[in-house]
């Protein structure tokens, strides 16, 4: 072989490796890192997730996980602008970041791939900052867009921040959620906020919560606590929908108490207790429904400012003979 044949056969193998390296470089850069498995758990870490990353944690059978194995401890994991972490599978126990507890910063995309599964799941409590998209897509992937399993869901959903799930948006045993953009539930039945316990909300001018499903529920606790409204809670709306409420607390001893200088519409009943009900005014209240406001079995006490004229309250009231 001569001698010019065989550096040019040199050149070309050394070309191959480079660009083997610069590929298993770009798949270690696209990956959330550092790893977690099982055995070896990153509590107590902060992992940054960047490119693309399907199934990083997947065992093939009846998991399919973006990110996470479920017993995770005081883990923070950072999603970068950019980045997607998806679980590809529709299967239920799935979820597109999946740990025991901590908190994720969301700024790109998390997702199921299916209807089924969790965009971000904790079997304990999580805490969301999200300015990205979670289970948001034309798809409408996800029973849930965050849960909280066994404790409380702290959701911070900034301006540009979208979470769906079909089920419920964000679910927790208790809830505390500050929403600047949307939150949405689109099953029939669908809540958008649910909580077991209390849910804490505090909607902020832009911020849309919705379930415009047949029967769906803007927020729903035991007790819920609307701190501020100045933008827009719906539930039901649509051509032919019935049944929305947009905020639901009727469970036994159920309380709400709600500010609100936005909109509360619903297809049935905008505000629904079993008991305490407590509204404090000075935006619009609408019900498709003959009740806007109603309390099975307690008070409801409404402030409302009726010098500036600048709080409304109105049903669709039957007419009688």
């Amino acid at each position: 072989m001569k001698p010019v044949e065989l550096n040019h056969i040199v050149r070309r193998i050394a070309a191959a490796l480079l660009v083997t390296s610069y590929v298993a470089v770009d798949r270690a850069e696209a990956a959330c890192t550092p790893p977690t498995s099982t055995a070896t758990p990153a509590n107590n870490t902060t992992v940054t997730c960047t490119g693309t990353t399907t199934d990083q944690n997947a065992d093939n059978v009846t998991t399919f996980n973006g990110y996470g194995t479920g017993i995770e401890t005081g883990i923070v994991v950072n999603v970068e602008a950019g980045a997607s972490v998806t679980a590809s599978s529709s299967t239920p126990q799935t979820s597109g970041i999946n740990v025991r507890d901590g908190t994720v910063n969301n700024l790109g995309t998390v997702t199921v791939a299916g209807v089924n599964g969790t965009g971000i799941f904790g079997f304990g409590s999580i805490t969301v900052n999200n300015s990205g998209s979670i289970n948001f897509d034309t798809a409408g992937h996800g029973d849930r867009g965050i849960q909280a399993n066994g404790g409380t869901a702290t959701v911070t959903n900034n301006v540009g921040g979208h979470i769906f799930g079909n089920l419920a948006g964000v679910d927790g045993q208790t809830v505390n959620v500050t929403n600047s953009d949307l939150i949405e539930a689109g099953d029939p039945n669908g809540i958008a906020i649910h909580a077991n316990n209390t849910a804490t909300v505090n909607n902020l001018t832009g911020g849309v919560v919705r379930a415009n499903g047949q029967n769906g529920v803007a927020i729903e606790g035991h007790d819920v606590i609307v701190t501020g409204n100045a933008g827009t809670i719906e539930a039901g709306i649509g051509a032919g929908i019935t049944g929305g409420v947009a905020i639901k607390a009727d469970a036994a001893g159920g309380t709400a108490d709600v500010t609100t200088s936005g909109a509360i519409q619903a297809s049935l009943i905008a505000i629904l207790t079993d008991g305490l009900l407590t509204l404090n005014n000075t935006g619009s209240i609408t019900s498709g429904g003959s009740f806007a406001v109603l309390s099975n079995n307690g008070n409801v006490n409404v402030n409302q400012n009726i010098t500036g004229d600048t709080g409304t309250i109105s049903a669709n009231c039957p007419s009688f003979p």
